[in-house]
């Protein structure tokens, strides 16, 4: 039961996170739109790797793709704390964006010489409140969300969750791991992010994943400590229960 109110409360979390991003979002574009003076990084990323927007279609295929897999892991007995970890992570990382996207506001990373007719959502008209869903829902992107890509931190998530709850073998691993490199090659081709915000996903998404294994393992370790006392308060010191593994 207890696990249950924290799976239902972290999706609801899910949606005011989303909602607030869609506001965050919104607000940045217009600070542009109204100032009219930002011009895109020079990027390094951009000179390594060609403009190719012919790639959009499989940045997008892969991350549904990896998502796909994470979805059947639902299936396995551990799906409460599969869906918990996804959406924890999501409300932290996703929740850091909400400040992160306007403390520096960067435009489109598209046409370079152009890039405000890059942005084809300059002219909508939002709804104040209601801007998140006109996101969501109407297509109404915006162009100015960079700092950092949510598309890359739920990408990392997925293959942190496929590697933890799927029996692969070592290859496999690796292989899934070379998805991350191939799907930032994508987003910098299609010049979909700037190069540092694909590097920020990666290592906020890392850090924060290390963060709450170890937090998991402790609670692990603190269970196992309290089972070995006996029905009198007293622990039963044994060859067995001395070597506790982490």
């Amino acid at each position: 039961m207890k696990h249950n109110k924290k799976l239902i409360l972290s999706l609801f979390c899910n949606l005011v996170v989303f909602y607030f991003v869609g506001l965050s979002n919104v607000w940045t574009q217009r600070q542009a739109i109204k100032n009219r003076n930002i011009y895109p990084l020079i990027d390094q990323g951009f000179r390594l790797i060609d403009y190719n927007l012919d790639l959009l279609y499989l940045q997008d295929y892969l991350l549904i793709g990896i998502v796909g897999i994470t979805v059947l892991l639902l299936i396995k007995r551990e799906r409460k704390y599969i869906l918990y970890r996804w959406s924890l992570m999501l409300n932290i990382l996703f929740g850091i964006r909400i400040f992160t996207i306007p403390s520096t506001i960067l435009t489109r990373p598209v046409e370079l010489d152009q890039n405000w007719k890059s942005c084809k959502t300059l002219e909508y008209d939002y709804n104040d409140w209601l801007s998140p869903i006109e996101v969501l829902f109407q297509n109404k992107m915006t162009c100015f969300d960079f700092i950092y890509s949510g598309h890359m931190v739920n990408f990392v998530i997925c293959i942190f969750l496929i590697n933890k709850y799927l029996d692969l073998m070592f290859l496999t691993r690796i292989l899934l791991w070379c998805t991350v490199g191939v799907e930032s090659y994508f987003i910098i081709a299609t010049r979909s992010h700037y190069l540092v915000d694909i590097e920020l996903s990666i290592i906020l998404t890392i850090f924060l994943w290390l963060i709450l294994e170890y937090r998991e393992k402790n609670k692990e370790l603190q269970d196992k400590i309290f089972k070995m006392y006996n029905e009198d308060g007293e622990i039963e010191i044994t060859e067995t229960n001395t070597r506790i593994e982490i």
